[in-house]
Parts: structure tokens; C-alpha cells; sequence
């Protein structure tokens, strides 16, 4: 993959949910089942994508809180988008016009703690609880039988 500075990404809401508890960006892939956990910097460059910046705008909200560090901020947030991608988790796009809204306290959330490399903890322990959508997937004989695969859906043999 060729990130380019000015490239936009976006989540893949049809495949990923998330959810940012206290300082942790929870992230499900709804294909894989893979759960992903965010912290520090990372969870602030989540929401950054999140709010529909480019990696050029995303670099400029580290690189001006964080200055001594400007050669590794770009190449250390492009690496960490990189990685996301890999994952299935975030999109290429093109800009649209975004109202960027971000969090209260974002910004002091990154002034408080010296950059660090953005990283994502990988998690495949729950994969094939996961894949199971309970909401859609489940008929009468409720769960864990998926439709496919409840005993009560097989036809006698004759």
C-alpha cells in the first residue's frame, strides 16, 4: 500500500463497529469476528479518522502539540493507518465535505502524554462467538443455533 500524505481513510461502517470506552477504542470486524483494542495516541488517531481528516490533518494535530518529535510523528501515524488497513478496517476514500466535530478534550488528551507510536492490540479468541450475530442469525430455536445449523431445520431423510 502507497499511503500518500494527503489520502483520506474512512471506517467501514458496513464491517466494523467500535465503541471508545474511557480512554480504549473498542473495534469489532464483523467479517472476521477479530476484536481490536486502541490506546493513547492510536485511540486519538481513530477518532481523528473517524471525524473524516486526512493523514496530512491528522499529522498536524501531533506535529504541533508534539514538535520536537516532527520527523517520526508522520511516518509512525502512516504506519499505524497502514496497519488498520491490513486489518479491513478502514477504507480508502476520497475527501467530502466533513464537519469535523471532534470530542471535547481531544486535544488535551494528546497534549498530556509525549508521542508514542500509535499501535493496535489484535485479539481472535472470541472469533466464532462473534461471527455468530445472535440479532439476525437466530431463528425459534434461539441461540447459539444459527439458522444454517439448528437441528431443527434439517429435513428428515426419506
Amino acid at each position: 500500500m502507497s499511503t500518500q500524505k494527503n489520502q483520506y481513510y474512512y471506517i467501514d461502517k458496513d464491517k466494523v463497529i467500535f465503541e471508545k470506552i474511557e480512554d480504549e477504542i473498542i473495534i469489532i470486524s464483523q467479517d472476521t469476528g477479530i476484536y481490536y483494542s486502541i490506546r493513547g495516541h492510536g485511540a486519538i488517531v481513530w477518532q481523528l479518522i473517524s471525524s473524516g481528516l486526512s493523514i496530512d490533518e491528522i499529522t498536524v494535530y501531533f506535529k504541533d502539540i508534539h514538535v520536537s518529535q516532527d520527523e517520526n510523528v508522520q511516518s509512525e501515524i502512516i504506519s499505524f493507518i497502514e496497519g488498520l488497513f491490513k486489518e479491513g478496517l478502514i477504507i480508502a476514500g476520497q475527501k467530502h465535505e466533513h464537519n469535523v466535530e471532534l470530542e471535547p478534550g481531544l486535544i488535551n488528551s494528546i497534549k498530556s502524554i509525549p508521542f508514542s507510536r500509535p499501535t493496535f492490540e489484535k485479539f481472535e479468541n472470541m472469533k466464532d462467538y462473534l461471527l455468530v450475530d445472535p440479532i439476525h442469525e437466530v431463528d425459534v430455536a434461539g441461540w447459539p443455533y444459527t439458522k444454517k445449523n439448528n437441528p431443527r431445520n434439517k429435513r428428515p431423510t426419506q
